[in-house]
């Protein structure tokens, strides 16, 4: 069943995953290009991405272009 909220596996396997990395939270997402765009919106405007030149699809132009 698909479901926008209250996902029990995914919160389970965020819990899970944060204790074995010894953090606070952990985060999963559904598809690549979703962890990638929530990744990107953390850095600030003016701020440095470092990232491999064959990152997922057209990522890395479109990051290098702004």
């Amino acid at each position: 069943m698909y479901v926008r909220h209250a996902k029990p596996n995914t919160e389970k396997l965020e819990e899970k995953l944060a204790g074995l990395e010894h953090g606070k939270f952990a985060f999963a997402f559904n598809s690549g290009i979703t962890a990638i765009s929530a990744a990107l919106m953390t850095v600030p405007p003016g701020g440095y991405i470092i990232m491999p030149c064959d990152m997922y699809g057209d990522m890395y132009p479109l990051v290098k272009r702004h």
